[in-house]
């Protein structure tokens, strides 16, 4: 899974170095310092009737994110994110009674690659259309001691699947707002029966910018979703 998201990042990188052809929009890269909270709920048994319950809290990480203009109009898109994520474990005894818990942390790392396409609806404002490839992983798990259970080891859990973003934009003055709305196959991680799976998501968040000048800008988004993700932006346009 490792090879998964190395590749991912590396293609994301690779768009970078990609040169933009004159257009009327603008490339950008941001450098994101992130946090999330959520993502799930799910349980596992350790064959003696036992049972394990893993919530997922918060994380703080950062990423990189980028859109990058190929023709008027269409733009590829690519975003990578990673943050070290806290993970609350009560372990179940065979009666149901609940006798240990325990805070543990992991990676969840995020991948998001795909193109887009921008209609201009004013003079200031926006609309835009983006499909993606959407990959998440949750890796590197703590080992732990938990009272009843001994070493515990989870093992990393990884889906990908499609995505879909619809959103707008306004820019007035030196300022930008962005809104949108979200799905993707792979959001957060629940117990179907015996088995683990990502669930589908549907959301949606919103983005404020602020240029200094004609090439930076700082700005802050929050995308609610199952994983709900804010995040304070450093953007350079080329």
């Amino acid at each position: 899974m490792r090879n998964h998201l190395n590749r991912g990042l590396a293609a994301l990188l690779f768009l970078v170095a990609l040169p933009a052809p004159a257009a009327t929009e603008r490339s950008y890269l941001d450098v994101r310092l992130l946090g999330t909270s959520g993502g799930g709920t799910f349980s596992e048994t350790d064959g003696q009737g036992s049972v394990l319950d893993s919530e997922l809290d918060t994380g703080l990480g950062w990423g990189i994110r980028g859109a990058w203009v190929i023709a008027l109009r269409w733009h590829l898109y690519g975003e990578w994110g990673t943050s070290n994520t806290s993970l609350d474990v009560t372990g179940r005894d065979a009666g149901g009674a609940t006798p240990a818990r325990v805070e543990s942390d992991f990676d969840l790392d995020r991948v998001s690659l795909g193109a887009g396409y921008r209609w201009a609806t004013a003079n200031n404002s926006s609309i835009y259309a983006r499909l993606t490839w959407d990959l998440v992983e949750f890796g590197d798990f703590d080992e732990f001691e938990l009272d009843g259970f001994g070493t515990v080891v989870i093992d990393d859990k990884d889906d990908s699947g499609v995505g879909a973003t619809v959103g707008a934009q306004w820019v007035t003055g030196q300022w930008e707002l962005d809104a949108w709305g979200r799905y993707t196959s792979v959001g957060e991680l629940v117990s179907k029966g015996d088995a683990l799976e990502f669930d589908n998501d549907f959301g949606g968040g919103a983005r404020v910018v602020y240029n200094f000048t004609d090439s930076l800008s700082l700005g802050a988004d929050y995308e609610l979703q199952d994983i709900d993700t804010w995040s304070v932006v450093f953007r350079y346009r080329f």
